[in-house]
């Protein structure tokens, strides 16, 4: 659910670094964010005990993280650069970036386990896929429209909880999840 905030967290570091102006709309937006934020952060209405606030709190690394990716995509775009370009520098410049941690911790290791081949092909094809996409509308439309998408992640992970879990949302989380929505609601509808 934090990554909910991701929007939120890129429109303030959007207006930090002077990319995304400051407006009543994109604050108000931000505003009903945290209050959903906060509606989580309650014990009492979601989480079963105040111990699960650190670990929360560090999950909040994730939506900020995402912010970081989302205005740097848009701020550091080297000038004629294509989108698939983008996309192969990403991926490249992760893989070796991550390198040296796998070989530290023994966790490198090939997929050619004929039981894994195919997901993770499928899983590669859709992150390669995603981050050109993710290049080109960050390009053509911003970080805080780009970072909206994770709104509909969200959305998408409550329903397939719902699906394959028969996990029935909380009023807390329903409530959250209002708010979240009406902050995005009004950031959207500041520009067209």
């Amino acid at each position: 659910l934090v990554m909910g905030l991701s929007p939120s967290f890129t429109f303030i570091l959007g207006v930090l670094i002077g990319i995304e102006r400051i407006s009543l709309l994109g604050i108000l937006g931000i505003i009903l964010g945290f209050i959903g934020l906060l509606i989580l952060f309650l014990p009492e209405l979601s989480l079963p005990s105040s111990d699960i606030i650190p670990w929360f709190s560090l999950a909040l690394v994730t939506p900020i993280c995402l912010a970081i990716a989302n205005v740097s995509a848009g701020r550091f775009r080297p000038k004629g650069v294509t989108s698939l370009s983008m996309g192969a520098g990403f991926l490249l410049a992760s893989a070796v970036a991550i390198l040296p941690m796998l070989i530290i911790f023994d966790q490198f290791y090939w997929p050619i386990n004929e039981e894994i081949v195919t997901p993770t092909l499928v899983a590669s094809l859709i992150n390669c896929v995603h981050i050109v996409l993710f290049a080109e509308i960050v390009k053509r439309y911003g970080p805080v429209f780009f970072s909206q998408f994770n709104y509909v992640v969200v959305i998408f992970a409550m329903i397939w909880a719902f699906i394959l879990f028969k996990e029935i949302p909380s009023v807390a989380l329903l409530l959250c999840l209002f708010f979240v929505g009406a902050g995005i609601a009004l950031s959207g509808i500041r520009k067209r």
